[in-house]
């Protein structure tokens, strides 16, 4: 499915522990990807913007506007 969804080999994610997350430009649009799992991304230009399963919230890393200072 991460090669579906992303175009790679994987999909590289960074996790939202804490629940803080707060969408600036407005929120994603889902889609339920399994029985356990959903994925956000952008209605506008399909850009995949988060995976949302039983663990946690996890945010694609290329949709940071400067991915190279994600850890």
């Amino acid at each position: 499915m991460c090669q579906k969804a992303m175009g790679n080999f994987y999909a590289p994610l960074v996790s939202i522990k804490d629940g803080s997350l707060k969408w600036t430009r407005g929120a994603p649009s889902w889609f339920q990807s399994s029985n356990f799992a959903k994925r956000g991304f952008c209605a506008a230009c399909g850009t995949p913007l988060a995976y949302d399963a039983p663990d946690g919230l996890a945010l694609t890393i290329g949709a940071f506007d400067d991915p190279s200072v994600i850890a």
